[in-house]
Protein backbone atom coordinates (compact mmCIF):
# COMPACT_ATOMS: atom_id res chain seq x y z
CA UNK A 1 0.00 0.00 0.00
CA UNK A 2 0.92 3.58 -0.83
CA UNK A 3 0.12 7.08 0.15
CA UNK A 4 0.46 9.50 -2.00
CA UNK A 5 -0.28 13.36 -1.99
CA UNK A 6 -1.68 15.47 -4.82
CA UNK A 7 -4.36 17.73 -5.88
CA UNK A 8 -7.88 18.04 -7.32
CA UNK A 9 -6.62 17.74 -11.01
CA UNK A 10 -5.37 13.65 -10.06
CA UNK A 11 -7.44 11.54 -12.49
CA UNK A 12 -6.97 8.89 -9.81
CA UNK A 13 -8.61 11.23 -7.81
CA UNK A 14 -11.38 12.21 -10.18
CA UNK A 15 -12.33 9.11 -10.89
CA UNK A 16 -12.72 7.98 -7.30
CA UNK A 17 -14.86 11.21 -6.60
CA UNK A 18 -16.99 10.03 -9.70
CA UNK A 19 -17.47 6.48 -8.34
CA UNK A 20 -18.62 8.03 -5.62
CA UNK A 21 -21.37 10.14 -6.97
CA UNK A 22 -22.54 7.13 -8.95
CA UNK A 23 -22.86 4.93 -5.60
CA UNK A 24 -24.86 7.76 -3.93
CA UNK A 25 -27.16 8.51 -7.10
CA UNK A 26 -27.97 4.67 -7.12
CA UNK A 27 -28.45 4.51 -3.09
CA UNK A 28 -31.00 7.83 -2.91
CA UNK A 29 -32.58 7.36 -5.89
CA UNK A 30 -30.78 10.25 -8.25
CA UNK A 31 -28.83 13.79 -7.93
CA UNK A 32 -32.02 15.54 -7.21
CA UNK A 33 -32.48 13.75 -3.96
CA UNK A 34 -28.79 15.10 -3.54
CA UNK A 35 -29.48 18.63 -4.80
CA UNK A 36 -28.76 20.68 -1.47
CA UNK A 37 -25.17 18.91 -1.00
CA UNK A 38 -24.06 19.22 -4.66
CA UNK A 39 -23.12 22.63 -4.60
CA UNK A 40 -20.37 21.35 -1.53
CA UNK A 41 -18.95 18.35 -3.78
CA UNK A 42 -17.29 19.78 -7.31
CA UNK A 43 -14.32 19.61 -7.75
CA UNK A 44 -13.13 22.81 -8.44
CA UNK A 45 -10.52 24.32 -6.10
CA UNK A 46 -9.17 21.36 -4.09
CA UNK A 47 -5.21 21.72 -3.51
CA UNK A 48 -4.67 18.63 -0.97
CA UNK A 49 -5.42 15.42 -1.56
CA UNK A 50 -4.38 12.44 -0.14
CA UNK A 51 -4.93 8.93 -2.43
CA UNK A 52 -3.90 5.35 -1.09
CA UNK A 53 -2.88 3.01 -3.59
CA UNK A 54 -2.94 -0.64 -4.13
CA UNK A 55 -1.66 -2.46 -6.39
CA UNK A 56 -1.42 0.47 -8.81
CA UNK A 57 -4.91 1.77 -8.63
CA UNK A 58 -6.68 4.44 -5.96
CA UNK A 59 -8.98 2.41 -3.75
CA UNK A 60 -9.34 5.31 -0.86
CA UNK A 61 -9.21 9.14 -0.77
CA UNK A 62 -9.33 11.95 1.12
CA UNK A 63 -9.03 15.58 0.53
CA UNK A 64 -9.50 19.83 1.84
CA UNK A 65 -11.47 22.27 -0.02
CA UNK A 66 -10.83 25.80 1.29
CA UNK A 67 -14.35 27.50 1.47
CA UNK A 68 -13.36 30.66 2.77
CA UNK A 69 -10.37 31.70 4.75
CA UNK A 70 -10.07 29.53 8.08
CA UNK A 71 -12.86 27.17 7.02
CA UNK A 72 -12.29 23.88 4.90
Amino acid sequence: MELIFTDGNNKRFIDLCHELDEYLNRIVGCEKQREQYIQYNELENIHDVALIIENGEAIACGSFKEYEPDTA
